[in-house]
């Protein structure tokens, strides 16, 4: 393991199960959805579809040699070990990643997005352990709403920000600066990317509502040109309900 442990980046590598350490307490959500993990095992007996999962993203364990914290894809994580897999896809995260940060972050975007519960107890633990962030930057994190953070947070239980001043300044000039719109914009694509591949081409986002092509292509013309190719690129493997690439490729070509 010592050639993986040195192994940080965007590469994919197989990593023994038994080196995955699973901490609870960093974990943002209430508890395993079963049915997931079923889905998770059918498509991993289906050696046609196995692929189709990502790899679950790991970070490694500040005081354990050769283990791992799961970081993200608790799923897929439980869907191999019920499969008996000896081993699991995995991207290797830098050493210091936060864990639990890292995992609100990526529910934010995945297909299966926090509950409000979960969302509260994630904005509250949060506040509480980065209490200089502002209440931009924790709704950022967490995503959800300002006011949302703004009312748990005066709620006597956390601690006051220290950095308020951020969101006055914000205020003034009328809400988010336009650096922050490419991100919002690159996490919705990938909400729609996620929403595809795990719905298997559905045509579905947030609650529901249809996705329009027009409606892609605004996202995706906001992104700066290496996010967007890698977004069109996604698009076009995971999005196949999106037949006509021209309906929503940015200027209406395919």
């Amino acid at each position: 393991m010592s050639q993986q442990a040195n192994t940080t980046g965007s590469s994919t590598v197989a990593f023994p199960l038994s080196s995955v350490v699973v901490e609870w307490d960093d974990y943002p959500r209430e508890d395993l959805d079963e049915d997931r993990v079923l889905e998770f095992r059918e498509l991993l007996r289906d050696a046609e579809a196995d692929s189709v999962l990502p790899p679950v993203e790991l970070v490694p364990h500040p005081d354990a040699p050769d283990r791992f914290l799961i970081a993200d894809g608790f799923h897929r994580y439980h869907a191999h070990l019920d499969e008996g897999r000896d081993t699991i896809p995995a991207v290797l995260l830098p050493r210091g990643t936060d864990v639990f940060l890292h995992g609100v972050r990526r529910a934010a975007i995945s297909a299966k997005p926090l509950t409000r519960v979960e969302k509260r107890a994630a904005v509250v633990r949060l506040l509480t352990e980065h209490p200089d962030w502002s209440n931009r930057q924790v709704a950022d994190a967490a995503a959800v709403s300002r006011p949302f953070v703004a009312q748990l947070r005066s709620g006597g239980n956390v601690a006051p920000s220290q950095s308020s001043e951020l969101d006055q300044r914000e205020d003034a000039k009328g809400g988010p600066s336009a650096e922050s719109k490419p991100d919002l914009a690159r996490q919705a694509v990938w909400q729609l990317v996620e929403s595809y591949r795990l719905g298997f081409g559905r045509t579905k986002l947030g609650l529901g509502a249809e996705i329009q092509p027009d409606t892609i292509r605004s996202l995706v013309e906001l992104l700066d040109e290496e996010q967007s190719a890698h977004a069109v690129k996604a698009l076009r493997a995971w999005g196949r309900a999106l037949a006509d690439e021209r309906a929503w490729l940015p200027g209406g070509t395919g």
